[in-house]
C-alpha cells in the first residue's frame, strides 16, 4: 500500500500540506475573530487533527483501517473545501477569495493553504485509491 519510498514521500507531502493547514488555522482564527478560541471549537478541532495523525500512522504503517480512515478524512476535507467555492461562486464572492485579489496578507496565506489542501486532497484521493487497487489486484 504505502510500501515503497516514493510513495512515502507522497503521504510526506499530504502530511505537511494537512499539518500547515491545522497551523494557519490559529493565527486565522485570532485574525478574524480576535479572542481566544472557543473550548467545542477547539475540541471539534483536535478530534479532526487526531483523526488525520491515526490515519497518517496506520496508512504509513500500510494498514488497510489507515486506508479506510484515510480516504474518508481526504473525502470531508475536499467536500469542505469544494463546498466553500461553490459556496463563493454562488454567493458572488467568485472563487479563491482571499488569493485571486489578496486584500490581506494573513487571510492571503491562509485561504492559500486551504486552497491547497483542496488540490492535494483531490490528488490523494485518486493517487491512493489507485494505488491501492492496484495493490489489491496484485494480492489476489
Amino acid at each position: 500500500m504505502i510500501s515503497s519510498m516514493r510513495h512515502r514521500k507522497y503521504l510526506l507531502i499530504l502530511f505537511i500540506a494537512v499539518l500547515a493547514n491545522f497551523i494557519a488555522q490559529i493565527p486565522y482564527y485570532l485574525h478574524q475573530y480576535h479572542s481566544t478560541p472557543s473550548i467545542v471549537g477547539s475540541i471539534l478541532l483536535t478530534f479532526i487533527l487526531a483523526w488525520f495523525l491515526v490515519s497518517f500512522v496506520w496508512l504509513w504503517q500500510g494498514k488497510q483501517r489507515g486506508y479506510v480512515m484515510m480516504m474518508l478524512f481526504l473525502i470531508v476535507e475536499f467536500l469542505f473545501y469544494l463546498s466553500t467555492q461553490i459556496t463563493q461562486a454562488t454567493s458572488g464572492k467568485g472563487i479563491l477569495l482571499h488569493v485571486i485579489s489578496p486584500d490581506d496578507p494573513i487571510l492571503f496565506v491562509v485561504f492559500g493553504i486551504g486552497y491547497l489542501n483542496l488540490i492535494v486532497s483531490a490528488v490523494f484521493i485518486v493517487f491512493t485509491f489507485i494505488n491501492h487497487r492496484n495493490n489489491s489486484k496484485l494480492a489476489d
